[in-house]
């Protein structure tokens, strides 16, 4: 990973006889994963037109039971312009690893420099019901599918695509420098977010999400915070990363703590808000999906496109590293 200007990372994969090719990721992305599921097809390409019209560069979304990352990058890119779509992460429970590659090839071969595949081995409950067989260690299998990726025609290893990995643990972390280009963390601290940056060094992407919310009122904020992180609080790997953190089991019962929901969900009004990212920036994170909470007067499409405004006026730090 390089800056080749101010707030924009450009990602290189090992050269290989296909020539070069690369991803450039500017400041901000936009997690769309609600905005998806709860919108029409015509009012989430208005979305995206929108979202490329305020300078947002990429969007990123998860997959889930009833979800798909493959064909929704690729209505997502058929429907945008320049936007480099991101799968946030792609289930490797989801399909075989020779799937994977084949559809990522695909992908990249049609839309070049636009296709950003982030893989992750999620979770037990959600692997079940898929009808897959329960992963034992989640890092030996997540590093076996890669591998069996690498060895698939046309598969990874022989394009200079890059690769993100889902990364909270330090041994996850490890592997997405070894394995991959990059992590795209979830639900860590700003302190968290430094430590990765002084683990992997200066070379390897680090493009978190981080949510937030364009609201001054706290115990509306703290509601919607609470409803957002329920999900994760009855996931074993968030709690044991929460944990070491620096959170306790108090914080992590009862809903969540107001300490847990604060260190999660960047809210307040534009100004606080933009204080917290731009302590991201300085703990040396490359890019950052932006996931935006609705308020009650809102649809997700709203809030993304109110978030993308919001973004336009809060600077990185990406022109400080290279």
């Amino acid at each position: 990973m390089s800056a080749e200007s101010p707030g924009v990372a450009s990602l290189d994969g090992p050269p290989d006889a296909s020539g070069s090719a690369s991803i450039t990721l500017g400041d901000y992305g936009m997690a769309i994963t609600d905005v998806i599921r709860q919108h029409l097809p015509d009012d989430v390409t208005a979305v995206l037109g929108q979202l490329e019209a305020h300078g947002v560069w990429a969007v990123w979304f998860g997959e889930s039971v009833g979800g798909e990352s493959m064909a929704t990058a690729g209505v997502l890119l058929a429907r945008s312009k320049d936007l480099i779509v991101a799968p946030g992460i792609a289930n490797i429970a989801a399909r075989s690893p020779a799937s994977m590659a084949a559809g990522r090839r695909i992908l990249t071969d049609a839309y070049p420099g636009r296709f950003l595949l982030g893989l992750g081995s999620s979770h037990e409950s959600i692997v079940r019901s898929y009808g897959a067989a329960p992963i034992g260690s989640q890092l030996e299998s997540l590093r076996s599918y890669v591998d069996a990726m690498h060895s698939t025609p046309g598969g990874v290893g022989n394009r200079r695509v890059p690769i993100v990995i889902a990364a909270l643990g330090p041994k996850m972390l490890d592997l997405s420098v070894e394995y991959g280009f990059g992590t795209h963390p979830w639900n860590v601290t700003v302190e968290r977010l430094a430590w990765m940056r002084a683990r992997v060094g200066p070379d390897t992407l680090i493009a978190p999400r981080q949510a937030i919310m364009l609201c001054d009122d706290v115990d509306l904020a703290r509601r919607a915070g609470r409803a957002h992180l329920a999900k994760y609080l009855e996931f074993p790997n968030y709690r044991r990363n929460w944990l070491r953190q620096g959170y306790t089991e108090d914080d992590l019962s009862a809903g969540g703590s107001d300490r847990l929901v604060d260190g999660m969900i960047a809210w307040g009004p534009p100004d606080r808000v933009a204080r917290r990212l731009r302590e991201l920036w300085d703990a040396g994170v490359d890019h950052l999906g932006i996931h935006p909470l609705p308020r009650p007067d809102q649809t997700t499409a709203d809030t993304v496109v109110e978030a993308a405004v919001f973004l336009r006026d809060v600077p990185a730090r990406g022109s400080d590293r290279s």
